[in-house]
C-alpha cells in the first residue's frame, strides 16, 4: 500500500467515524452512506470524505464561551 493509499484510507475511516458518532450509525452504515452519496453525485469516496471532515467538530473539544443576555438585561458568559 502506497503512502497516498494510506492517507485516503485514513480520511475515509475518519469520515466514517464522524458520521457514526453524529448520526448514531454503525461503521458499516456510515460507509454505506458515504458510498451512496459519492455514487449519487458522481464523486470519489475520498472527495466526499474530505467534505465531511472540515465540518466536523470533535465532541471532546470544549465549547467556546457564549455571550447570553438574561431577561434582566445582564450579560453573562455561559458554556453550553
Amino acid at each position: 500500500m502506497t503512502a497516498q493509499q494510506r492517507r485516503h484510507s485514513r480520511v475515509v475511516e475518519q469520515a466514517k467515524g464522524v458520521l457514526g458518532q453524529y448520526g448514531q450509525l454503525t461503521m458499516d452504515n456510515a460507509f454505506d452512506r458515504l458510498r451512496r452519496y459519492a455514487r449519487r453525485y458522481r464523486l470519489l469516496l475520498g472527495q466526499v470524505s474530505r467534505r465531511v471532515l472540515p465540518n466536523a467538530t470533535p465532541l471532546t473539544r470544549p465549547c467556546p464561551p457564549r455571550e447570553v443576555t438574561s431577561p434582566s438585561g445582564a450579560s453573562d458568559s455561559i458554556r453550553w
